[in-house]
């Protein structure tokens, strides 16, 4: 593909559809009359950041057909057009921020809470957006009830984009923020650079990521990323594409990068980084001493994209057959 953003789109929890629809934020009026349209929706959350769905593979989206339960909150996502017999119109989305999940709700038998990113790859395109719009909303929430100006309490406002302090004197505005880190392939004359660390599942391996510092470049947080983890002098670095990453709190940021050379020296963040050329690679993933992560993220993007550049096949068909090959007899 052409553009990062064609290469974003295919990104789980990335979501162009969606129209954020800001200025009805500020009206609350026209929200509450929105959420008794027909065509108005709302998803479930949980406190502890599930997603109620259908088997894991579909959002449960309701009617907004009652107010919320004290302790609650509904908050507006935004909207997405549909054609309803030639006729143009807006389906509304909101989340609902529910306090106990067990307690009775107009749901099917067979809703479940699910681990949005365990599901994410199960939704459809438009439910995995605003599946995690909603989440990061509600994290965010959940770690600034307090005004970091003064420390009073703060309060939801604007539909549940922003908070304001109670403080009269102080009144400070507070705004969702997310967390800047970037995610990148190495390579060095054919080959990947992947780590792992210590918490993850047997034989996992992915590309290296990090944090973005004050007053730090993109490609500098690439360069010292790389650097401070595996001991990899990156010559050059070039944007791929980007993710929304609400796990807690991040915006992934991949870069495809070229290594000055293959030198080695694993930092503390990582148990193991190797280099994998490609006949190595697929030999591992076929022994099973390989894994790599799941379709969810932007790691398994780039990898996607270092293998299809360097082999000239398709990556998710290789998988496959690895997988049929596998397969207990």
């Amino acid at each position: 593909m052409r553009f990062s953003s064609e290469r974003s789109a295919r990104n789980t929890f990335v979501a162009e559809q969606i129209d954020r629809a800001g200025e009805l934020r500020v009206q609350p009026e026209q929200l509450l009359a929105l959420q008794l349209d027909v065509d108005a929706v709302e998803l479930l959350l949980s406190v502890d950041l599930n997603i109620a769905t259908q088997n894991h593979s579909a959002l449960y989206l309701l009617n907004c057909t009652s107010a919320p339960e004290p302790g609650e909150s509904r908050w507006y996502l935004g909207r997405v057009p549909i054609d309803q017999s030639g006729e143009l119109r807006w389906r509304h989305y909101f989340a609902r921020i529910v306090e106990t999940v067990d307690r009775a709700l107009d749901l099917p038998a067979d809703y479940v809470w699910s681990d949005l990113r365990l599901a994410g790859a199960s939704l459809a395109p438009i439910e995995a957006g605003f599946a995690a719009f909603a989440r990061g909303l509600q994290f965010w929430h959940s770690r600034h009830r307090f005004c970091a100006v003064c420390g009073s309490a703060s309060v939801v406002s604007h539909a549940g984009h922003r908070r304001v302090c109670v403080n009269p004197s102080c009144r400070a505005e507070h705004f969702p923020r997310t967390d800047a880190a970037i995610i990148v392939a190495v390579e060095f004359e054919g080959a990947i650079l992947l780590g792992r660390q210590a918490s993850w599942p047997p034989n996992r391996y992915s590309t290296l990521a990090g944090f973005v510092e004050p007053g730090e470049s993109l490609e500098d947080a690439v360069r010292r990323e790389v650097f401070e983890e595996s001991g990899v002098r990156v010559a050059n670095a070039d944007y791929h594409s980007s993710q929304p990453w609400p796990f807690p709190a991040s915006l992934m940021l991949g870069f495809s990068a070229t290594a000055a050379s293959s030198d080695l020296q694993i930092g503390p963040e990582l148990e193991d980084a190797r280099w994998f050329s490609l006949g190595e690679f697929e030999a591992a993933l076929v022994q099973g001493s390989l894994k790599v992560p799941s379709s969810v993220s932007v790691s398994f993007r780039l990898i996607e994209n270092w293998y299809e550049k360097t082999s000239g096949r398709d990556f998710s068909a290789f998988l496959a057959a690895v997988k049929a090959k596998n397969k207990p007899a």
